[in-house]
């Protein structure tokens, strides 16, 4: 919604082309802080509340209608007609945009217009974002929010991955994969490989703690480029990230409906765009190896292969159960708790 703003980049570019005296490496997630939090304060005078705002707009057009009606042949009059029409037209596409955004909705194309859709989505996902009610180990239910906190917090913090990783495990060397291979993953990221990813990550996913999506890189990418590159180099040849990149969101994603005991709920991190640059960079790079390292039977992390092609050869083999053979049949059900289904 801001980018329709024309004085937008202009902020953008002059905050982010101000002298900082920082150290290059913390230049870049500097004047993301810097800009984050003028551009709080330029949306609460220039946007504010837009359903106000369009309100006032339909209300002034309907005034400036009425006025040119009583003499068509004012020019001032009509021109004011336009302005007011060309205000209410710009006012309700900011809210079409912000509703969009809000509703996480990616199959629209960006010539529909339908703010009805647009709620009913938005009010669909508050429904099931919200936790408002848990059953404890007692079988007790709860809905105070601060129990509900106490009880995630408590069960997270005893059914949490207490495992400690261990630094030999990233000494193997896999004979089957090539120098010329090994020494790929390792090498710095170019500004065309960043440029790449930048723009092959989704443009409106859920943003991390700083706020920033996809679409804000994609349309500043020739503002924040020379800040971003060298920021990724730094923190890759180093190989740490820089505090405060690397901070995420975490929430709790139901697996089913109305779920309402937390070993039900999964657990995700949403994380900053600038975080992804490097877990994409990484999974890119992995992806020309990984048919390598894997076998043909893990379809799910084989690129341009899909899990459900194993769920329909598991269908397959269980309904010829019922076959007859010399040494029988048998056919076992695993539930293993996933990785991201605990907290470390």
């Amino acid at each position: 919604m801001w980018f329709l703003h024309p004085d937008c980049m202009r902020r953008v570019h002059d905050i982010c082309n101000a002298p900082l005296v920082e150290s290059l490496a913390y230049v870049f997630p500097q004047k993301l802080k810097r800009l984050k939090a003028d551009m709080k304060i330029w949306n609460q005078l220039v946007f504010g509340n837009v359903y106000v705002r369009l309100k006032q707009a339909q209300l002034r057009l309907e005034s400036a209608l009425r006025v040119a009606d009583e003499d068509p042949s004012d020019l001032h009059k009509h021109n004011l007609m336009k302005e007011a029409t060309v205000e209410v037209s710009d006012v309700r596409m900011q809210l079409e945009t912000m509703l969009k955004q809000k509703s996480r909705n990616k199959w629209l194309v960006d010539e529909d217009s339908n703010t009805s859709f647009f709620h009913n989505t938005i009010r669909i996902r508050m429904s099931s974002n919200t936790i408002s009610e848990l059953i404890d180990d007692n079988g007790d239910t709860i809905t105070d929010c601060d129990q509900i906190k106490d009880l995630a917090v408590n069960y997270f913090e005893n059914n949490g991955d207490a495992s400690v990783p261990v630094n030999s495990l990233f000494d193997i060397d896999h004979p089957i994969i090539s120098v010329e291979e090994s020494n790929h993953m390792d090498h710095l990221p170019s500004i065309e490989e960043i440029h790449e990813v930048v723009f092959n990550l989704g443009a409106d996913s859920a943003p991390g703690p700083d706020g920033f999506t996809g679409f804000f890189y994609r349309h500043c990418w020739e503002i924040i480029r020379e800040d971003l590159v060298s920021a990724s180099i730094f923190c890759w040849f180093n190989k740490f990230v820089l505090h405060g990149v690397n901070s995420s969101l975490l929430l709790l994603f139901p697996k089913e409906r109305a779920a309402n005991t937390l070993r039900n709920f999964r657990s995700i991190w949403l994380s900053n765009f600038f975080f992804k640059i490097f877990t994409k960079i990484l999974a890119a790079r992995l992806g020309s190896v990984l048919g390598n390292l894997v076998s043909e039977e893990q379809v799910a992390f084989m690129k341009g292969k899909n899990i459900h092609e194993n769920i329909s050869f598991a269908l397959e083999m269980v309904n010829e159960l019922q076959i007859k053979r010399k040494d029988g049949n048998v056919g076992l059900k695993l539930d293993i708790t996933q990785d991201f289904d605990t907290v470390s």
